[in-house]
């Protein structure tokens, strides 16, 4: 869902030093009017996947994160899929990196053997 990829890219843009203050805050400051803004249990709700951000909030969420996320009106099957699919892709670099970094240091071992 919409979650994981919010998680993801606030992740990208934040690292991990971030609070919900702090993501309000910067997300409030792009959608300017203050009856646009949103509160911390709002903004906690989307990132757990208890709620979804309606549509004109996905346009403010791109701005905000500076990612186009792209939801059809499909079913949530597949918008699951497609997020499932992006994540799937995304750990499966992290582990080819850490299968390379480990070859590399294997050689090193069997070089230091030699």
């Amino acid at each position: 869902m919409i979650d994981v990829l919010l998680r993801n890219e606030i992740r990208r843009k934040y690292g991990r030093n971030y609070n919900l203050s702090t993501l309000r805050d910067d997300f409030n400051s792009v959608v300017g009017t203050q009856q646009d803004q949103v509160s911390k249990e709002t903004m906690r709700k989307w990132i757990t996947g208890i709620s979804m951000p309606r549509t004109q909030r996905i346009n403010d969420i791109e701005r905000w994160l500076d990612v186009e996320i792209k939801i059809t009106a499909a079913t949530k099957n597949s918008v699951n899929k497609q997020l499932n699919h992006a994540t799937l892709e995304m750990e499966l670099n992290q582990l080819k990196n850490k299968l390379e970094s480990l070859v590399a240091k294997v050689n090193e071992i069997k070089n230091l053997i030699t």
